[in-house]
């Protein structure tokens, strides 16, 4: 955040003014605007609930400022997640014809999975904008796509931003090529920008994600940590090094740092979920259970963890033999945002967990028949065969997958080489593990590496 308004002396003395003014109870006047940027400031540093109560006073002083209700609506929606009381806020504003308000409604719109009708009120904002302005819209709205994981739609707006080359639009380009799987283009472009700006709390969140992905586990948390130097609040870089740690197998400081974000976000649910399932990953599976029971309360309109939390909780449920509450949650995730198919499976394991396998083997052929056979929920069933100990029958399974796509899972060749040790096909064993080894190294290494003939 180097080289802007926040880091300069005019603003520091506004806060400094402003911090005094509250500890000593002094009553002095704040403009409407030095309000919103010390709001704004404290939401960058985690200070969520004393940036509520900036803009409230904000509203109280001047109850006719936009641009305090724009910032309220747009906390109802990032904070609450409650994108109808983000929009009853919203519509209390003026000027209904400033850009600002259009984008707020728009990122309603796309909250409530309405992208048709938010592409059709960006293009009338971009339509309406004077000659100089269109190239400037254009970025702004590619960005609010990429916020929203929209990458079609993120690269179409893009083509219009013009030919400047600003460090806005290389660090849009960079969000682009890191969803394109370009991540190699991606993180050059980024040492790029931190070469110029290498107090940019952004850039080093980019790079460490970047560096997550490519599975750099360590230069990714380097990275979070250079983030968190100058800003040690920075809530995306308490989730990198988060991550980082778990990847690396180090659950009690991942636990730690998790706890941090849930502090600083404590609306969101993947914090929680993620200190259940390390928990779980420690071994302690009725603490994780609990917290993953957290998470689950916190799902909303976009929450972007549904499968994981309900699946998490139905396997550690499973393992703590509570298969009627295991199977609640599966009822409960029906009515959520889910890949239904996938819990059926689940659905089946946890029936053949209780004894139940004509039971379990209808929810198999369900799943099978809802998708379309698709070879992901194939492969899923020979995975929570397995795992009920059936080994012949997960066997069977991934051999008829490999039959009839060989080519369009990569993964299956891991798993039915493990199948095979199971129902000691040996010869069958050391020829599929030799493909999976070929196929996806990483994996094969996941799922075999401990196996010795």
């Amino acid at each position: 955040m180097a080289n802007n308004y926040y880091d300069s002396e005019e603003f520091r003395i506004i806060l400094k003014s402003f911090e005094e003014s509250e500890k000593t109870g002094k009553n002095l006047f704040f403009g409407s605007g030095d309000l919103l940027d010390i709001a704004d400031y404290y939401c960058l540093h985690g200070k969520v609930p004393e940036a509520r109560a900036i803009v409230d006073r904000a509203l109280e002083t001047f109850p006719d400022s936009d641009e305090a209700l724009l910032m309220k609506s747009r906390m109802a929606l990032t904070y609450d997640h409650d994108p109808d009381k983000a929009e009853i806020i919203a519509d209390m504003v003026n000027d209904k014809h400033d850009a600002d308000y259009a984008y707020l409604k728009a990122e309603i719109m796309l909250s409530r999975g309405l992208e048709d009708e938010a592409e059709a009120l960006l293009q009338k904002v971009y339509d309406e904008a004077d000659d100089e302005e269109p190239e400037v819209i254009a970025e702004e709205i590619t960005r609010i796509y990429a916020d929203y994981n929209n990458v079609a739609l993120a690269k179409k707006w893009f083509e219009r931003t013009g030919n400047s080359d600003s460090a806005s639009k290389k660090e849009l380009k960079v969000r682009l090529l890191i969803a394109d799987g370009n991540i190699e283009e991606g993180q050059k472009m980024l040492n790029e920008l931190i070469d110029d700006d290498p107090y940019n709390s952004l850039y080093w969140n980019l790079l460490s994600s970047t560096q997550y992905l490519s599975d750099d586990i360590e230069d990714a948390i380097t990275s979070s940590e250079y983030s968190l130097a100058i800003n040690p609040n920075d809530e995306e870089a308490i989730l990198n090094k988060a991550n980082g740690l778990y990847k690396l197998g180090n659950y009690e400081d991942a636990i730690d740092y998790y706890k941090r974000f849930v502090r600083i976000r404590p609306d969101e649910e993947s914090g929680e979920m993620m200190i259940g399932i390390s928990l779980i990953a420690l071994n302690r599976v009725q603490e994780g259970v609990e917290y993953l029971k957290k998470a689950e309360k916190k799902i909303s309109i976009d929450s972007t963890h549904n499968d994981e939390i309900y699946q998490e909780l139905v396997i550690a449920l499973s393992k703590l033999n509570r298969f009627d509450e295991a199977l609640a949650y599966i009822k409960r995730s029906e009515s959520a945002e889910c890949e239904h198919n996938e819990m059926k499976v689940l659905e089946g394991f946890v029936l053949m967990k209780k004894d139940d396998l004509e039971g379990g083997r209808e929810c198999y052929q369900q799943a099978l028949t809802d998708s379309g056979y698709s070879p992901v929920i194939y492969l899923k069933i020979g995975m929570a065969l397995y795992e009920n100990h059936l080994y012949s029958a997960a066997y069977m399974t991934t051999k008829s997958l490999l039959n009839i796509c060989p080519d369009e899972m990569s993964e299956a060749y891991a798993y039915h080489a493990l199948f095979c040790y199971f129902v000691r096909k040996d010869d069958e064993y050391m020829e599929y593990r030799k493909i999976a080894f070929e196929k996806d190294p990483k994996l094969a290494e996941m799922v075999l590496g401990e196996i010795r003939l």
